[in-house]
């Protein structure tokens, strides 16, 4: 395999622990294997806060992450500089 599927399949797991890891966490605290079930199940109640409240916000941070990537590489491409940020055109 060659370094960018490499860096795709380490920012791939990075990106699966770290959400994990922010819907475990919390004033809620809840293990992995119960989550787990707790998703497939139904689960306790503690499982179905976590569904009901954290996991929109995750979906909601990582659809808002990538569409700030997808701007930056557009914002790039109309540029034509891979240097381009917001700083460019005064914003």
């Amino acid at each position: 395999m060659n370094k960018k599927t490499w860096s795709f399949l380490i920012v791939t797991a990075l990106l699966i622990v770290m959400t994990s890891l922010s819907a475990m966490k919390g004033s809620l605290e809840v293990g992995i294997v119960e989550l787990v079930q707790g998703i497939f199940t139904g689960g306790n109640e503690d499982v179905e806060v976590i569904k009901d409240l954290r996991f929109p916000r995750i979906i909601i941070a990582l659809f808002t992450g990538a569409a700030l990537a997808v701007s930056g590489v557009l914002f790039q491409a109309v540029m034509k500089n891979p240097l381009a940020d917001a700083g460019v055109i005064g914003i």
